[in-house]
């Protein structure tokens, strides 16, 4: 009886043995081959190419009895890239079209010494030279 107990659990061992070497076999992956030049990239349809959006700031003019002109500038919070810089009177409204990095979530907006840093959410940022 003991014999045959000792038989069953060295089977036993034997059996895990086994099936914890198979479970750690190895299996290879497909590697996927690295592509060569920008042509021989798989690519989605759907992916959108563009590193740029295109943002509407609309400027808010303030009447003043004298005709004010200064530049004004739409730069990079960190002030390294200036998308926008042209001279404006500012008593007039308008709407500007600039091109921005997609990546940016935030600009400066600035006239003469009032300097604003506004959120991008969506395509339009609004902009008035009233000192907050």
């Amino acid at each position: 009886m003991k014999r045959l107990f000792g038989t069953q659990l060295l089977s036993l061992a034997v059996l895990i043995a086994i099936l914890s070497l198979s479970g750690c076999k190895k299996t290879e992956e497909a590697v996927p081959e690295t592509p060569k030049t920008i042509f021989d990239l798989k690519v989605s349809p759907s992916f959108d190419w563009k590193t740029t959006k295109l943002l509407t700031v609309t400027v808010t003019g303030m009447e003043y009895p004298l005709t004010i002109k200064n530049t004004l500038y739409i730069k990079s919070v960190d002030g390294k890239s200036i998308f926008y810089n042209n001279l404006h009177e500012m008593n007039k409204s308008y709407a500007l079209q600039v091109a921005v990095p997609a990546y940016l979530d935030k600009i400066v907006i600035s006239f003469g010494t009032i300097s604003k840093t506004k959120d991008i959410v969506g395509t339009t940022v609004n902009f008035d030279y009233i000192v907050e």
